[in-house]
Order: structure tokens, then C-alpha cells, then sequence
């Protein structure tokens, strides 16, 4: 198989678990929004951007309590809370090579500047003391870190493996709805870091609208020029090409899961 056909097929796999995931939000009234590469892929290009083999969305916490209460009892969708300081939701579609979606979730954060970065550092030491042999196994072969960050990530993850996963993610929930100030701003607590210090203000989660997505009508904020502004400047309409350490990263992701 081609890369193109390999990459056309990954991308029909990742439409069917959005589609499957919608579907579920839409049934249980639970709101999200398309996010990150997909989120601007369905702005820029009405589907995938050609190269993205992965799917994101975004949602408050009190809907990703709802919609974590549902995939529980959910045998075609598979949560995953444990193994990537995301959770996300696998599908495997005919033994082919599974397909995921990621999760972020928005949390409220202080006004306060130093209490922003307190909770932040906070978080940032979860990244690295929540991994898995797996996770950093993709962390090292990625090679995005090196020198001292890695020396630190890595002694941070030795002392993590100390303690028993679930105990560890129950420490980062509690740490990532903490230091909310007066619910005037949100971040994604559970993302990587370059997402993690975007702070926005809380509106831009409180509405939502349709949008076409590979002729599929999926969820969007319907302030989602602030939020790609935010990730990817103003000029979020130029494509810019995923970097090859992402792309090594993502296939292990799948190889090894």
C-alpha cells in the first residue's frame, strides 16, 4: 500500500471514530468541540489536513465527566485515562492498525499571573511523572527534548514509576481543578505545555455550532478564531506541514498500543 492509500486509509479509520463520537455526544446532550490540527483542518479545508493522522477534541470538565461516565459503558469506543496525560479513545476497525482521539480538557485558572504559572509548573511536572514506559519510550525516540529537559524528564518519570498509575492521574485531576480564581479564564490543563500556557477567557467554551467535516456535520466553539489564533496565529490559514519527529511519534503510538 502507498503512503497516500495508507494515509487515505487512516484518515476514513479517524472519520468513523469522530462520527462514532459525536454521535454518543449528540445522543447524551454533551457538548465538544473539533480541536487542534482538526479543528483547523475543518476551518481551512472542510476535512482532514492532508498529512494529520491523528483527531482532537476539546471540552470543559463538567462535560468530560459526562462523556466519561458514558464511554464506561461503551464496548465499541475504549477509553484510555491512564497510559498519556490525555485521555483518549481508541477504535480498531478489521485488525487494522487502531486509530485515536485525543481529549483535552478545559479547566478554569487564576487571573493572577504567578498563580498562572504556579499551576502550570504544577502541571508541567505531571507530564513527566505521569509517563509510561510506553509513553516514554515515544518521548525518547521522538528526540523532542534533550540535554538537561531530558535528564529532568527522565528522573521525574523514575520517581513516578514509584507510584501505581491511577493513584498518579488521581493526583493530577485534583491539581488540574485547583487554582481557578473567579472562573474568569480556562487552559487546557491536560495538554502538552506549548498548550497548556494558553490561557483564554472562559467564553469560548460557553457556545457551540455545526460545522462540515468531510461531509459529516460535527461540533466547533463558535469562537474558534480565538482558540486557533491562540495555537497557531493569525495566519492559521497558511498551512504548515506536521514536523517528522510528530509523525515518527504518532505511528509508534499506534504501533505499540
Amino acid at each position: 500500500m502507498s503512503s497516500y492509500e495508507e494515509n487515505r486509509q487512516i484518515h476514513n479509520d479517524l472519520l468513523v471514530i469522530l462520527k462514532k463520537f459525536d454521535d454518543i455526544c449528540r445522543t447524551n446532550g454533551i457538548k465538544y468541540s473539533l480541536h487542534g490540527g482538526t479543528l483547523l483542518g475543518c476551518i481551512r479545508e472542510s476535512g482532514f489536513i492532508p498529512w494529520d493522522d491523528d483527531v482532537d477534541v476539546s471540552m470543559t470538565r463538567s462535560e468530560f465527566n459526562k462523556i466519561k461516565r458514558v464511554l464506561g459503558n461503551n464496548n465499541d469506543l475504549i477509553i484510555d485515562e491512564e497510559t498519556n496525560p490525555f485521555p483518549q479513545v481508541w477504535l480498531e476497525i478489521n485488525n487494522r492498525e487502531p486509530v485515536w482521539l485525543d481529549i483535552f480538557v478545559w479547566d478554569y485558572i487564576s487571573e493572577n499571573k504567578l498563580l498562572q504559572k504556579l499551576k502550570i509548573a504544577i502541571m508541567c511536572f505531571f507530564l513527566a511523572f505521569l509517563k509510561t514506559p510506553k509513553t516514554m519510550h515515544l518521548s525518547t525516540n521522538s528526540k523532542k527534548y534533550t540535554g538537561i529537559k531530558h535528564i529532568v524528564i527522565c528522573l521525574i518519570y523514575l520517581l513516578g514509576r514509584l507510584f501505581p498509575n491511577g493513584i498518579k492521574h488521581s493526583w493530577a485531576n485534583w491539581f488540574e481543578q485547583r487554582i481557578t480564581g473567579n472562573h474568569k479564564y480556562i487552559h487546557r490543563s491536560n495538554d502538552l505545555y506549548a498548550g497548556m500556557k494558553l490561557i483564554l477567557p472562559s467564553y469560548v467554551m460557553d457556545e457551540y455550532e455545526d460545522k462540515e467535516f468531510e461531509g459529516e456535520i460535527l461540533m466547533v466553539s463558535k469562537y474558534y478564531q480565538e482558540i486557533l489564533t491562540s495555537s497557531y496565529g493569525s495566519n492559521y490559514m497558511t498551512p504548515v506541514k506536521m514536523t517528522g519527529n510528530e509523525v515518527i511519534t504518532h505511528a509508534l503510538a499506534r504501533k505499540l498500543h
